[in-house]
């Protein structure tokens, strides 16, 4: 997380061990990260499934570290985690942000789109998708025809949103719901991203309605 952020730490309980009705308490080592909810109550709104509560601590990072150790206890029971608390790092992209264009190309690879470092999109004319719409002739495609260009909208949407969640999520910028299973993480994100800025991508590339 980033020095001056504030993030909320997702801990899940065993119902069957720690009850409804229990404090846990949260404690870290330290003065680099500020626990602001040191104490949580377990509750019945907490409960995710009949035997499972979830609870969140929300800490607030101070100064830079890495590796802090937060603790979380309830009599016998205890759960840990590491937190490092990280100077934002904004890349200089320019004034084209992620997203500088996109380039029709066959690929070797067995993907439908691949992003380069600098930030334009290949499309690959060898997946059979891609060639069903776009063609021998990709550029004449799109301009002519609406259903090529929400095509392409929909793959450089994707391709953008995988990366720009995937960077948010390891640079601390996005909560981390299930740190276990970062694929979970990296989908729901971006199945919500696409739900916001979705229509706006598509107005970009989408001329012929």
């Amino acid at each position: 997380m980033r020095v001056n952020s504030s993030r909320h730490l997702r801990l899940f309980v065993d119902i069957q061990k720690i009850p409804l009705g229990s404090e846990i308490t949260a404690t870290v080592e330290g003065t680099a990260l500020d626990v602001r909810t040191a104490r949580v109550t377990v509750g019945v709104t907490d409960l995710v499934t009949p035997l499972v509560g979830q609870v969140d601590i929300l800490v607030r990072g101070v100064r830079r570290q890495k590796d802090i150790v937060l603790t979380a206890y309830q009599g016998e029971y205890v759960s840990g985690t590491n937190v490092s608390v990280v100077k934002r790092q904004k890349p200089d992209r320019g004034k084209h942000g992620l997203f500088r264009g996109y380039r029709f190309q066959p690929l070797e690879r067995r993907v439908q789109t691949q992003w380069l470092p600098d930030g334009y999109v290949l499309v690959n004319t060898k997946d059979p998708v891609n060639a069903r719409y776009f063609g021998n002739d990709p550029g004449k495609a799109v301009e002519e025809s609406t259903h090529c260009q929400v095509r392409l909208a929909d793959l450089i949407l994707n391709e953008c949103l995988q990366i720009m969640v995937s960077q948010a999520l390891e640079g601390g910028r996005l909560d981390r719901r299930f740190p276990n299973n970062p694929e979970i993480d990296v989908r729901n994100y971006v199945d919500e991203k696409k739900f916001d800025i979705g229509a706006e991508i598509h107005d970009k590339f989408v001329t012929n309605l």
